[in-house]
């Protein structure tokens, strides 16, 4: 009875810190922060959209998608373009992606996990004010990052295919809207095959092929995206767009075929080169830790 009364209370205070966040996003939304060249920019491309349609597979440039762009459109031909309509779908989007990173948090480590997500969110300045901006890596990744992340836990749990089409869609879309988003099945892909190789056995190994058939769309996205041109785009469309939403359901197809190459994937783990592999993927990311840390270094 104790613990159903304290988690009671832990859920009620983390969504009373979720609904202040959420109130204070819509304070002088139009106006604070000042308006951006690159959300003025993103306003002016979601006129565009409204009046040519998909002219272009890319947004701003080619690391970048129209879907944040789209959304826009659709509020402005509503409500005609203006500052508060072009930050309107990323504050409740975001607000979608807090409430769904408690939800996991909860489910992963308890109510009083959930808490201290909210509580710390709630304390983070670059949360609660980059959440305002209409930037796609700022309006829609946050809810493609808490998709992507509620689904992973969810098919480690037992999801099932569900859990797993629904990684495959969120890491295909969040890479489609800003290639920063490929840090995430990377990401994923490196902390299934540590946690595998520390413990090798499931459920870590069915993880882990999970995460890279993830990371197969996503690459090929990272790949072939910036090959399209603007010039190109309306003989490629059709065909592109087709490949692009089918992707998911091939990884699906790919992900049904796992014990097939199972034992392979295991015994690239067990072999004799195994620890050295390890210990030229932890001298590879120190090097490459080190050279993000020089390049930053030097844009200062």
């Amino acid at each position: 009875m104790g613990q159903t009364w304290r988690g009671r209370a832990a859920d009620a205070a983390a969504l009373g810190v979720i609904g202040l966040m959420a109130c204070g996003l819509f304070v002088r939304l139009a106006s604070f922060p000042g308006l951006h060249g690159d959300e003025a920019w993103i306003g002016l491309y979601a006129d565009r959209l409204l009046h040519q349609g998909m002219f272009s597979p890319h947004e701003m440039n080619t690391y970048t998608g129209p879907l944040y762009g789209f959304l826009i459109e659709g509020v402005f031909s509503r409500t005609g373009p203006g500052v508060w309509g072009l930050r309107l779908p990323g504050a409740v989007l975001n607000i979608v992606a807090w409430l769904l990173l408690w939800r996991t948090s909860r489910r992963v480590g308890g109510p009083a996990a959930g808490l201290v997500w909210a509580v710390l969110a709630a304390g983070s300045a670059i949360v609660f004010l980059k959440s305002r901006l209409a930037w796609e890596v700022y309006a829609l990744q946050p809810l493609l990052l808490a998709g992507a992340v509620a689904a992973a836990c969810s098919a480690l749990g037992g999801g099932g295919r569900a859990a797993s089409l629904a990684l495959f869609t969120a890491s295909l879309l969040g890479v489609q809207n800003h290639f920063i988003f490929m840090s995430v099945p990377l990401a994923l892909a490196a902390s299934a095959a540590a946690l595998y190789a520390r413990g090798g056995r499931e459920p870590w190994l069915g993880f882990l092929q999970l995460a890279l058939v993830n990371l197969l769309p996503c690459a090929l996205l990272f790949l072939v995206k910036p090959l399209l041109s603007e010039a190109s785009w309306p003989v490629l469309k059709l065909p592109a767009l087709a490949v692009f939403w089918a992707a998911p359901l091939g990884a699906l197809l790919l992900d049904g075929l796992r014990e097939r190459w199972a034992a392979a994937l295991a015994r690239l783990f067990s072999g004799p080169g195994a620890q050295s592999l390890g210990a030229w993927a932890v001298g590879a990311f120190v090097a490459l830790v080190a050279g993000l840390l020089w390049l930053h270094w030097v844009a200062l």
